[in-house]
């Protein structure tokens, strides 16, 4: 990942509109920021939501409150089938 173009500065999220998305369960809100060449969300997931999809890119997460649970594809690392994020994580 180069980052180009992003200025330093702080995001009031509570300004960034939220668009709904819905999972094979559940419901995400993204508010989504683009500065430069990056795209930044901060996503609020429902209780049991499931992803109906499967991103091929790369992430960076870190959770802010609660926990998110999470599947790796098993064809590419089958020794990592799920990931448990917690809060500072």
């Amino acid at each position: 990942m180069k980052i180009e173009g992003v200025p330093f500065g702080t995001t009031n999220w509570s300004t960034v509109p939220a668009t709904e998305h819905a999972g094979s369960t559940g419901v995400a809100l993204w508010h989504t920021l683009e500065v430069g060449n990056i795209r930044v969300r901060m996503v609020e997931y429902s209780a049991g939501y499931l992803a109906d999809h499967w991103c091929e890119r790369g992430h960076v997460v870190y959770v802010l409150d609660g926990e998110l649970g999470g599947h790796a594809r098993p064809d590419l690392d089958p020794d990592r089938v799920r990931d448990h994020l917690r809060e500072g994580d």
